[in-house]
């Protein structure tokens, strides 16, 4: 019966661990999920919005090309930040980002696009980088 409880914590304990931020829509994008979405040199940005919402960011190229981009990111907590005592000298989370970049040319129509995903670790307290 204590591991059942020890189990439960446990689960409780990881799943208030997570939080994520960002556009929810590309959090299952993948290369091929997108390239069903987007034709270079036929997809518009109302086709873009459609499909993925607005951007969390837009820019400009010197050439007057607009920028979009999109970002996600999912954060769950360490173990040790569970942990009394332990947590106050240390914390940290495991990260994994998100971001689809899309450029558009001057009449508004995909130009190029790229996916990226990575996977980070970051920290805080006694000796964090």
């Amino acid at each position: 019966m204590k591991s059942i409880h020890l189990l439960v914590l446990m689960l409780a304990a990881t799943l208030a661990g997570c939080a994520s931020s960002g556009n929810e829509a590309i959090r299952g994008e993948t290369v091929h999920t997108l390239d069903s979405k987007i034709v270079k040199g036929r997809t518009t940005k109302a086709d873009v919005r459609a499909q993925i919402g607005d951007p969390s960011s837009v820019s400009f190229t010197d050439a007057g090309n607009e920028i979009w981009t999109y970002t996600h990111e999912v954060a769950t907590a360490k173990v040790e930040n569970f942990v009394p005592v332990v947590n106050y000298f240390t914390r940290g989370a495991d990260v994994k980002s998100k971001s689809v970049v899309i450029l558009f040319d001057s009449r508004g129509v995909v130009k190029n696009y790229t996916l990226s995903d990575a996977q980070n670790e970051r920290r805080w307290g006694v000796g964090a980088n």
